[in-house]
């Protein structure tokens, strides 16, 4: 991933990514994933394929792309407060 951009109505700010935050092995499989069209709609990619292309099993995939995920939204998304009543 080279930019990721947050847009407004009338504003563009460009956000920033920690590459240090994900292990080589996650970057690899989010990176992979990007390539191959994983993320996109439709998606060019399935996780098998994707999986394939890195010699991982599926679960293997899932695992590490979550992980990765994760820490990639936890930079990019304001936390919010959890609201306990809101809760399922």
């Amino acid at each position: 991933m080279r930019r990721l951009v947050r847009s407004g109505d009338e504003d563009r700010t460009l956000l920033v990514a920690d590459r240090s935050a994900f292990t080589d092995r996650q970057f690899e499989v989010l990176e992979t994933a990007h390539e191959m069209g994983y993320f996109d709609s439709p998606k060019r990619a399935t996780a098998d394929a994707v999986a394939g292309e890195l010699g991982i099993a599926v679960s293997t995939f899932v695992e590490h792309l979550s992980t990765a995920q994760t820490k990639l939204f936890d930079q990019i998304v304001p936390a919010r407060p959890c609201d306990s009543t809101t809760r399922t």
